[in-house]
């Protein structure tokens, strides 16, 4: 937002100098000619990085079309030559699309400081969460839409270093309850405490800098960036996200970018992404993309004393069994450092195995809760099944009600 604001404010001044010059605005002044050229530059340099952007921006308006207007006049013909300029900026673009369809330009690939193995994962910790260390805690959280409510009084609790799973029917009000906590919809009754903070109402840009870190049912990377890339902008606070500190104190915005490298690095490492770094996040299968999420996730949590939370939408939606199994390893290996993991999961087994306590949630309330081991031994397809034929059962909404 503040890269626009900028560039439209430079674009204004421009605007109004060019108004100034032609006396009246004229639509011929700005032709197809021009927003080739642009277009032009912004494929040929690529998007992918700032060293690209400047040298498409360089090699095309410059070189190819500036720069030849001050060459001698080739025959008789005073078109020729920019006619000329738009066949080699043509040429140069298909070929661009051809050869390297992500850019022209690539940055260097960024050497390795150090390395971070596996640990084993030990077995979920199980039995009823504490009350005195969670991590998270929502009590009472209601949100209807129209004449349908989605969550009604649903309760959570999350402690320090443990995993908890929110199970529950299709329709069952788990995303709703999600976004609830996350701070992206706004609840209309309850509240939600993170650590010792009451975070009721909060934005969800101000939660996540509180220590609470989502992901949702689908990956949302960053497919023009780098794996690597996608790590490095997930910190909150960088000095380099402030434009005095890039101009002002250049020295510590390259050690804080040092840091995060080294911390993003060590984090591939960990989570089998390292030889994937200088790939394109778009390029990755599904598997990948998730763990990459994942991982991003985690180098977004802050490293200051406090709550940290992840938030899952279903981790392992669309995966095989196999990346199913090295997600939820990553989680577990995630949580015995302190952080706390709620995840909405739709495999049942999966989530009785690997969570210590599951919460299962019905028609948008508390049904039931416990340790894994005791949500086993629970018919859990009758209360499912019961769920769906009770909402099956339900009569048509009255006329006028927006539902």
């Amino acid at each position: 937002m503040r890269s626009l604001l900028i560039g439209s404010f430079f674009a204004g001044i421009g605007g109004g100098l060019l108004i100034e010059f032609v006396g009246a605005f004229n639509t011929s002044a700005w032709l197809s000619p021009e927003t080739f050229v642009i277009f032009a530059a912004i494929i040929i340099g690529g998007l992918g990085n700032n060293a690209g952007a400047i040298a498409g921006s360089l090699a095309v308006p410059v070189i190819f079309v500036e720069l030849p207007e001050f060459l001698p006049q080739i025959g008789s013909n005073p078109a020729l030559i920019p006619e000329t300029d738009n066949m080699v900026v043509g040429a140069l673009l298909i070929a661009t699309l051809w050869f390297r369809p992500q850019d022209s330009y690539r940055s260097a690939r960024r050497t390795s400081p150090g390395c971070c193995g596996f640990r084993r994962v030990p077995a979920p910790r199980e039995g009823a969460p504490p009350v005195a260390d969670n991590a998270l805690a929502c009590s009472g959280l209601v949100k209807a839409f129209g004449g349908v409510q989605a969550v009604r009084g649903a309760t959570f609790s999350v402690p320090e270093g443990h995993v908890c799973a929110l199970i529950g029917p299709n329709g069952a009000g788990k995303s709703t309850a999600v976004n609830l906590i996350a701070g992206t919809m706004t609840a209309d009754e309850g509240r939600v405490r993170l650590g010792g903070t009451d975070i009721t109402g909060w934005p969800a840009n101000r939660i996540a800098r509180a220590g609470l870190i989502r992901t949702y049912q689908l990956s949302r990377e960053f497919g023009r960036l780098t794996v690597l890339e996608n790590l490095m902008v997930a910190p909150a606070g960088q000095p380099g996200e402030s434009l005095l500190s890039v101009f002002l104190r250049p020295a510590l915005v390259r050690a804080a970018e040092r840091e995060n490298l080294e911390r993003a690095l060590r984090t591939l490492r960990a989570f089998g992404l390292y030889d994937l770094r200088d790939s394109y996040a778009g390029d990755l299968s599904g598997g990948q993309k998730r763990l990459l999420e994942l991982a991003r996730s985690v180098m977004a949590l802050p490293r200051a004393a406090g709550p940290r939370v992840l938030l899952l939408d279903e981790p392992t939606a669309g995966l095989s069994p196999a990346y199913t199994s090295v997600v939820w390893e990553q989680i577990a290996r995630i949580t015995q450092a302190g952080t706390a993991a709620l995840a909405v999961e739709q495999n049942v087994d999966r989530a009785l195995a690997s969570a210590g306590h599951v919460y299962v949630l019905v028609a948008g309330a508390n049904h039931v809760s416990g340790a894994s081991a005791e949500i086993a031994a629970l018919d859990l397809a009758a209360i499912f099944l019961g769920h769906d034929e009770a909402s099956s059962a339900r009569p048509e909404p009255e006329k006028g009600l927006n539902i």
